[in-house]
Order: C-alpha cells, then structure tokens, then sequence
C-alpha cells in the first residue's frame, strides 16, 4: 500500500499538476490524509525548490498552515498552484434509509447521500493551475486498487488522446448521440452546438496545460433538456443503495423507470430530476446524470442564471446513472452525417 502511495504523489505532482520549478504549491487537506500531503510535498519539493504550504482544515475551514522548505535556499514562488487532498469514505449507511430523509428541505441529509447538485456559479473560472485529487480509507482496497490501474497508464499520453478526441468530435460537428446496447437499448440524446466538452484537461490562458482531476479522460457534454428519447438500463446509488432500474425517455422527460422506494422517493423532489442535465463517456463507461446540467460545459457563460440557455437543466439535485450493456455509440452531425464512434464499449476514434 505505501508504494501505491509513494506512486500516486509521484503521479499528483509530476503528471497530473505537471509541476516546474519556482511554482508555489499550495496543498488543502484533512488532518486524517496529512501524512499523504507529507509525501506529495516531498515529491513538489524536488521540482518547484520553493516553499510548499499545507494547510490542514476541518469541515472546509483552515486550522492551521505549515510551510516547508527545499534543502537548499528557497527560489521565490511565482506560479501560484493549488491541490485538494478530497477524502473519500466508505458509505457505510446503518438504519432504514429512508427513515433519514423526510422531504426535500431536508439538504444535510440528502448531501450525505451524495445526491445535492454543485452550485451554479458562473464566475468561478480559475486563472492558475489546480487539482482536486481523491484520498481512501486504508481498508478500502478497491480504491485504492483503481488508482494503481490508473498510474499504470502513460498519463500524458492518455491526457493527450483525450485533447484529439475532443477536437474530433468538434470538428465533426456533434449533434446527437445514440447510446445502444443489448436487449434492444437504445438512448437518443441531443448536443447543444454550445455545449463544450468537460474533462479533466485544463489549458490557461498562458498556453500551460494541466489535469484537474484523477477522471482526465472522461468527456462530458450537457444535453439538451428536452431531447431524450429511448430505453436504457442502468445501475446508481440512490439514498445509500445499488439500484438497477430501466429508464424510458420521451421528449427528455423521464416517464417509467423500474420502480424502488429509494428512487421514487428522490425522484418526488424536483420535476426536473426526471430530465437528463449531461452525459459523460469514456471506454467501458457511459453515464447519464439525471438534475442539474454543468456551467463547464457552457460555451459561453452568462451574467446571470435567468440567461442559462433553455436546453441547461436546473436542478438541486443530481444522480449518476451507469448505462449499462452499451456495446455502440454513433454520432449524428448537424448534416446528418453518421458517424460510429464507439465499438464494443470502447473508442475507435
């Protein structure tokens, strides 16, 4: 487990935030993963030669800030750089769930459940480089399993596939998605021509390039509300369970999924929950996330939320919904073009 450890600082430093010398590394982390930020700042050491800071928090609210210092006298910082150490728990979830949640006022208890939209803040463009990098338990092997697989790949490489396959897409003109799969799935969803793609891939304004996330290869695109037509199988985790449920979209509207208490009831909350904000996709996994649609993904961001655009879904709410099954993706252009773009699960362009 230490060397999975040693690895993934390695990797936070060197691929996913690509440090360079002089930058000044600022690192927010929970005091349970400070010895994890210890070994990360030992790794931006070696790089940067400046002042590392970690500032250890509770509940999101600084305690205390250390800085640390190379072996050899300190270069002045002079590219700001941020890291969120994020925790990531073990659900373990005791009691009748749905005991816990009441109705839909009830925001502490429907966050613990991870089902609270992020906010809609349409000025929150960063200018400096950033990542928000996961933390496990260490009895939750599997994670920490996944991140091994991750880092056995060539990052950079990876990264850069990812950077074609957005320009692809965009030069081809996206305009629809059909999502199909066995037992006769098929899912229909429309691309705003506004709508840009979300992955971890960040570039400033300085032509630096950067990864954001530990999912840099994962596209995502918001969708037109009222677009989505077609029956698709999948799996969540809705109120502290697994669901598998089979969703059947007219006109973007959600009108039959295989029903369970746990769904119903979340589904009760907002009229708009039953319509579908964005997608994501990468190989052997292709999610629709049910609620409020990504201000990422806007091409243009507006002054004010009553200028969304009409297709952006707004919702409190979100669920993440694995398709499940899918073996095709083909794309329509806006001159009709088809396109296949996915096979077998995977990207063949």
């Amino acid at each position: 487990m230490e060397s999975i450890r040693e690895n993934y600082a390695k990797a936070i430093v060197n691929d996913l935030l690509g440090l360079r010398e002089a930058d000044s590394l600022s690192i927010n982390v929970e005091d349970c993963d400070f010895d994890f930020a210890r070994l990360v700042v030992s790794e931006a050491l070696k790089v940067t030669r400046a002042i590392v800071k970690i500032v250890v928090t509770e509940n999101g609210k600084p305690l205390q800030v250390l800085d640390f210092e190379p072996e050899f006298p300190a270069l002045e910082g002079r590219v700001p750089v941020m890291l969120r150490l994020s925790h990531k728990r073990i659900s373990k979830i005791e009691g009748p769930t749905l005991d816990v949640i009441l109705d839909p006022n009830d925001m502490v208890a429907v966050q613990r459940f991870g089902h609270l939209a992020d906010p809609i803040v349409l000025d929150r463009r960063i200018s400096v480089p950033w990542c928000v990098a996961p933390v496990f338990d260490p009895e939750d092997t599997q994670s920490w399993k996944n991140i091994e697989k991750l880092m056995a790949l060539d990052i950079q490489t990876q990264s850069l596939c990812t950077k074609y396959r957005i320009r692809d897409l965009k030069e081809n003109g996206m305009k629809t998605l059909v999502f199909t799969g066995s037992d006769n799935q098929s899912l229909r969803v429309e691309i705003p021509t506004d709508s840009i793609a979300s992955s971890g891939l960040q570039c400033l304004r300085s032509g630096r390039t950067f990864l954001s996330t530990v999912d840099f290869d994962k596209l995502s695109y918001n969708v037109d509300r009222m677009s989505a037509n077609g029956t698709i199988s999948c799996k969540a985790k809705v109120l502290g369970k697994t669901i598998k449920s089979t969703l059947v979209f007219e006109n973007g509207l959600l009108v039959s999924w295989t029903h369970s208490k746990e769904l119903d009831q979340i589904l009760d909350f907002d009229q708009n929950l039953r319509r579908i904000g964005y997608i994501s996709m990468r190989d052997n996994e292709f999610c629709l996330y049910l609620g409020s649609a990504i201000t990422e993904s806007l091409g243009v961001l507006p002054e004010s939320e009553e200028n969304l655009p009409e297709y952006f879904n707004t919702s409190l709410y979100t669920i993440c919904f694995e398709m499940e099954g899918i073996e095709s993706v083909k794309m329509h252009s806006i001159d009709e073009k088809e396109t296949v773009i996915v096979e077998k699960g995977v990207f063949i362009s």
